[in-house]
């Protein structure tokens, strides 16, 4: 590797490491935010966590060079943020159902989970639940829902879409075909390919230059995922951010307008997608969330947002049944 692309990717690993130790930053504001009874920042904590070690685990793995175990979890910021955002528009409209249906989904999860080993290791964990309590459980979830939608909660989680479906919801559809689906080959490892063309040149590109771009994209697509979570949150709750974090923010700005005007500068047009003016996710993180439709519909929920004051108890002694930090 050259002495430049070195010092690139020193840079976005610090950046990386910056906005992990942002989010490090709004997760414990939030900590104490439900600490004082918002049960709603409980769940906006779920998110901010896992992105936040996300983020700090891909900035370790290319500090190693493991480059290819980085990708998955891209791959997962990605659904990471995919989730954050469906969760929020939804948040927004009906504040007490959508905390509801994740904990719903949660429990049937859990279900599943315990149910294809036959409710096995319960009786090693003190105080756990019994297998007739979750049945229990189960049973108040199928009593209150449909049919249809326990099915779907049970094989989609609370979004009840395919990671596909969701990524066409919220206009990032070029972002899951050409990031998330490339990197799936990581996940389950089945692309030989890849690691063949380590030792091979290639007929068009040498190795060197594709691998420089391909990690650029990675770094900018996860820099732009986990930096939308880190701003939604920020503005949901107003949290006074340091005058450090807002230069972090500014400077993902740029660098996420730069990184990818490289990648791809032409337009993809097509009747689904609506009109393109190259990639969709190239011009998201936009002040104010005026380059994309989903940013849009976000600001224009917020405005309409209700104020929560003290949300349902039950909604509060649930998410602490399931740990929600």
């Amino acid at each position: 590797m050259k002495r430049g692309e070195v010092g690139s990717q020193d840079r976005w690993i610090r950046l990386l490491v910056d906005v992990s130790d942002a989010l490090d930053t709004a997760l414990t504001r939030l900590s104490r935010a439900a600490a004082k009874g918002r049960t709603d920042a409980r769940f906006f904590s779920i998110f901010v966590l896992q992105a936040g070690q996300d983020i700090r685990a891909i900035a370790s793995l290319y500090k190693q060079n493991l480059k290819e175990p980085a990708q998955i979890l891209v791959r997962a910021v990605i659904e990471c943020r995919l989730n954050f955002d469906l969760f929020f528009l939804r948040f927004l409209r009906e504040p007490t159902d959508t905390m509801r249906l994740m904990l719903d989904a949660m429990m049937l999860e859990k279900m599943k989970q315990m149910e294809s080993v036959n409710f096995r290791g319960l009786d090693l964990i003190p105080g756990a639940p019994t297998p007739d309590d979750l049945r229990q459980r189960e049973r108040e979830i199928k009593a209150r829902r449909s049919p249809s939608e326990v099915k779907a909660l049970r094989k989609h989680g609370f979004t009840q879409m395919t990671v596909e479906q969701r990524a066409r919801e919220m206009h990032h559809s070029d972002m899951y075909n050409m990031v998330y689906r490339n990197f799936s080959r990581n996940v389950h490892g089945s692309d030989y390919a890849e690691c063949l063309s380590r030792e091979l040149e290639l007929n068009t590109v040498p190795h060197a230059v594709y691998t420089m771009e391909r990690d650029k994209v990675s770094f900018s697509t996860a820099a732009f995922c986990a930096t939308g979570i880190l701003d939604l949150t920020v503005r949901f709750f107003r949290f006074p951010m340091l005058q450090r974090e807002f230069l972090l923010i500014a400077l993902l700005l740029f660098a996420w307008w730069w990184a990818v005007s490289l990648v791809n500068a032409q337009p993809y047009g097509g009747k689904k997608e609506g009109r393109g003016y190259g990639h969709r996710w190239q011009g998201v993180l936009q002040a104010g969330w005026k380059a994309n439709r989903s940013g849009n519909r976000i600001r224009q929920e917020r405005r309409r947002r209700p104020v929560i004051s003290r949300p349902a108890t039950a909604i509060n002694s649930s998410a602490m049944s399931f740990g929600v930090p």
